[in-house]
């Protein structure tokens, strides 16, 4: 997360850059642009995190975790596939 993420500054309409300098522009846009928008930007930055750490591994093999984002997903209003929603109905044994 301290050098930023890819999908974080998509969600943020951020152009993106690699290495420590990514980080700084997200920085930069709450500060000058939205500074009363840190929530949301603290938002974009986890759920980006969350995000890129989900992979095709993750439907083959659910976890509590993965449940229990998509789930919040789906109660914030976000329409699950049919492949997320084989993670959400899968009782997680961790």
């Amino acid at each position: 997360m301290g050098r930023g993420n890819t999908l974080a500054h998509h969600l943020l309409s951020i152009d993106s850059e690699h290495g420590y300098r990514a980080a700084d522009k997200i920085a930069a846009h709450a500060k000058t642009k939205h500074p009363t928008k840190a929530l949301h930007v603290a938002l974009a930055v986890v759920l980006g995190g969350i995000e890129e750490s989900t992979n095709r591994t993750t439907w083959c093999h659910p976890d509590t975790r993965a449940a229990s984002y998509l789930s919040l997903l789906a109660d914030w209003g976000y329409t699950l596939s049919p492949v997320e929603q084989l993670v959400t109905n899968h009782t997680p044994t961790t």
